[in-house]
């Protein structure tokens, strides 16, 4: 990806739905480097078999249990809401799209919801609307 953006001197980003369940997205940028992160969080633990992060490994005393402490998590994959929303107001400043934070933490941290025939593509398209690169 990084090379994709320094050969064409322009932001790129892509992403790879995972069964309608969740998406995998991938960006960089010329400046901003590259990140990855996921939309449909919870199917996307799931569908690896991992805990979605350090908060699933508390138990009662709000401790994390000793043999579960070095499991992998979601975190280890993908970037956590906050800091894939930082790097995406990144991404878009340098895709010439000024953009605020709250709305992309928004959409990363939404779950698709197949009972309201929402499913991660929508999530994806609210992504890019949000990055200002396709307007809904």
């Amino acid at each position: 990806m990084n090379a994709l953006a320094a050969e064409t001197g322009a932001p790129a980003l892509f992403g790879y739905v995972m069964d309608s369940a969740s998406v995998v997205v991938e960006a960089a940028g010329p400046e901003s480097g590259a990140w990855t992160a996921c939309l449909g969080r919870t199917a996307m633990a799931a569908r690896l078999g991992i805990r979605e992060g350090d908060e699933d490994l508390r138990n009662d005393e709000n401790e994390v249990g000793e043999d579960e402490a070095d499991a992998p998590v979601l975190e280890d994959y993908f970037l956590e809401p906050r800091d894939a929303a930082e790097r995406a107001v990144a991404w878009a400043a340098e895709a010439g799209h000024g953009v605020a934070v709250e709305p992309l933490l928004d959409v990363l941290r939404a779950e698709p919801d197949p009972a309201a025939d929402e499913l991660a593509e929508n999530l994806f398209f609210r992504l890019l609307d949000r990055l200002g690169v396709l307007p809904l």
